[in-house]
């Protein structure tokens, strides 16, 4: 990839292409499966969701964090934790994507909305720290309750799409959910996955994407996302 700016896309392309290469799913890494909670906003107490829950995932992973609990600068220094990130911490990031409206090109008239304009989506991200980054906080973060698994429901993800690396990543979600260890069955497709994600920097991220619909769908529920946007204003959680 080039040097300069990257995308967001780029960015977390080119951290699970790093680990691929080096002949192993990042996001199935000693830590992954034996974690005592999901992948969450420690200041809110909110999940994330999608590419979120992986990057953080990965993060807790690469780093051998306690659990895989972040949250902004803002949200550590406020009221909710009220504590100090550790000097010289290296940040995570998690994602938010919205919308902005432009004028359309030419073969887009059926895109337009009522103003004509074409709602164009974008994805920006956030940095954020994990709790074992963090001193003199005022929290108490509990073990999740999770939920007991169905037999066969890692073979019913597998059977119920042909995107193969949104079925790992929907089972990883599964086993972060639930506490169970995932069976995944990855070996012999990561080099097709190398190529899948080189070509098209958003593919990873789609990936993440509709294995969280996957997740959804066995659970039965739909979380609120909190991507730790400090923004806010009209910002949808990646």
């Amino acid at each position: 990839m080039t040097e300069g700016f990257k995308t967001p896309y780029a960015l977390m392309t080119e951290k699970v292409i790093q680990h691929l290469e080096s002949g192993h799913a990042p996001w199935t890494g000693q830590g992954a499966m034996t974690s005592v909670i999901p992948p969450i906003n420690f200041a809110t107490g909110v999940s994330f969701r999608g590419i979120n829950a992986v990057m953080t995932m990965i993060s807790t992973i690469e780093s051998s964090f306690s659990v895989p609990a972040f949250a902004t600068f803002n949200q550590i220094r406020g009221k909710a934790v009220q504590g100090k990130i550790v000097k010289g911490a290296k940040a995570s990031h998690v994602y938010y994507s919205s919308t902005y409206e432009r004028d359309p090109r030419a073969g887009e008239a059926r895109r337009t909305n009522d103003a004509g304009k074409v709602e164009q989506m974008f994805l920006k991200g956030f940095a954020v720290f994990n709790i074992d980054q963090v001193t003199e906080y005022d929290l108490n973060l509990e073990a999740a309750q999770l939920p007991e698994l169905p037999e066969g429901i890692f073979d019913k993800i597998e059977d119920g799409t042909k995107d193969h690396l949104a079925a790992d990543l929907a089972m990883a979600m599964v086993s972060w959910r639930s506490g169970t260890a995932a069976q995944f069955r990855h070996q012999g497709r990561m080099s097709a996955w190398i190529d899948t994600v080189q070509k098209d920097d958003r593919a990873f991220y789609r990936a993440a994407t509709k294995a969280q619909r996957i997740t959804d769908k066995l659970f039965g529920t739909k979380d609120e996302d909190d991507p730790g946007d400090e923004e806010g204003e009209g910002a949808r959680a990646a």
